[in-house]
């Protein structure tokens, strides 16, 4: 009501802030809708610190598949087979199933598989290899483990074959390997497995026999300074 108390008409300007609420409204809500309608940032490429270490992570799981793959094939193979194979008195030998062993050259690496393979390659080229044949066996006494019916010789020679010399000694390496003749190759395990009862005296013998032989050093130094 007016002050004559007629009713009369209300000025806009009574409520200034009512048209601008409005605007403000319709401006935050074009503002939001625009945000919401944009395309999320692209994803950075990897830095070549993270592509390497991706790619090393990679590698590391293939290398642990083909580990366990091995693994099963080996339980196939051994295990569950083992009346197929000879592992020597007492089963001796089984702790070198499916094991790789390599006798690193500087001109050669020969590597061998027992019970499966045996492979010659290059130390500047390991993957370029060349079969020196399939498990064979051993000789009657187990001292030698025989590779045969590996990759063609040239001519009319035999296939490439690989003999290990099974060697007692108290570490495991593999050394000495050779090509004696075209195509014939040869190299050494030296290897606890392959000590025998005989062998294990020997060496309990040589070893009394050193001590004795440090005892009487001890004796005449101990009496050398008591003379003086």
């Amino acid at each position: 009501l007016g002050e004559d108390g007629e009713g009369g008409h209300m000025d806009d300007d009574a409520y200034p802030y009512e048209d601008h609420e409005d605007e403000l409204d319709d401006e935050d809500y074009h503002h939001h809708g625009d945000d919401d309608m944009a395309e999320p940032p692209l994803p950075e490429p990897p830095s070549a610190a993270e592509h390497a270490a991706l790619e090393a992570r990679l590698q590391a799981a293939q290398d642990k598949l083909e580990a366990l793959q091995a693994e099963a094939l080996n339980i196939q193979r051994y295990h569950l087979g083992a009346a197929n194979y000879d592992f020597g008195p007492n089963n001796v030998f089984l702790a070198l199933a499916g094991r790789c062993i390599k006798d690193q050259g500087k001109r050669w690496i020969y590597e061998a598989c027992f019970f499966d393979k045996a492979v010659q390659s290059e130390p500047h080229a390991p993957k370029n290899r060349v079969s020196l044949g399939n498990w064979h066996g051993f000789n009657s006494d187990y001292t030698q483990a025989y590779f045969t019916d590996g990759d063609p010789c040239p001519g009319d020679l035999p296939r490439r074959s690989l003999t290990v010399n099974l060697v007692c000694d108290d570490k495991e390496h593999m050394h000495g390997g050779e090509e004696p003749s075209t195509c014939i190759y040869r190299t050494n395990l030296s290897t606890p497995i392959a000590c025998k009862e005989a062998d294990l005296i020997k060496a309990e013998q040589e070893l009394q026999q050193l001590e004795r032989h440090e005892a009487e050093i001890r004796s005449q130094i101990a009496a050398a300074e008591a003379a003086r």
